[in-house]
């Protein structure tokens, strides 16, 4: 999935385990940070996010790969609007760039993201991207985990007979 990340430092490995048991915590906070900024663990929440932001830049994706995230049902909803897709219909696409000021990660099945989606159906939407080797990328167990603020160019969608939409993704400069 990735190649080996070298040598992580401790400080590193301790920001990526703190992530993985706390990533909701932590995407909520970078999502809206105002509510963390006037806590006192504000600096060393900035110290944990240099870490792992070090830790992510240390490893590379080692591959062309597919891989899945699902979308939580309220993002999915504005989302499938702000793009004016109507699942089960095709209509024209116009590309858009999309950014998470998070870290985002990634499964490598569809299953999977679809299980990790919080409220995942009704609409049930996935994200697919296709990695390109040396893209920023740390294997964590089955999951990839990418850098904070990515940015996504949607490429475009095609929706299943299952009725699961699924909006292409390319990393954007």
């Amino acid at each position: 999935m990735t190649t080996s990340p070298g040598e992580l430092t401790a400080e590193e490995q301790q920001a990526v385990d703190f992530f993985l048991e706390y990533q909701e915590s932590v995407r909520h906070a970078l999502r809206y940070p105002k509510d963390l900024k006037k806590a006192e663990e504000w600096s060393r929440f900035l110290v944990f996010l240099r870490n792992l932001d070090s830790a992510l830049c240390k490893s590379s994706l080692d591959g062309h790969r597919l891989f899945y995230r699902g979308v939580e049902k309220g993002y999915a909803e504005r989302l499938l609007f702000l793009l004016d897709i109507k699942p089960g219909e095709r209509s024209d696409f116009t590309p858009h760039i999309l950014q998470d000021p998070s870290y985002i990660s990634f499964s490598s099945s569809v299953s999977q993201a679809l299980d990790r989606s919080p409220g995942r159906r009704d609409p049930a939407v996935v994200f697919v991207y296709q990695a390109e080797p040396g893209h920023e990328g740390l294997g964590v167990g089955d999951e990839v985990l990418l850098p904070r603020n990515t940015r996504w160019l949607t490429t475009g969608y095609e929706t299943d007979g299952s009725g699961i939409t699924y909006i292409c993704l390319e990393r954007f400069s």
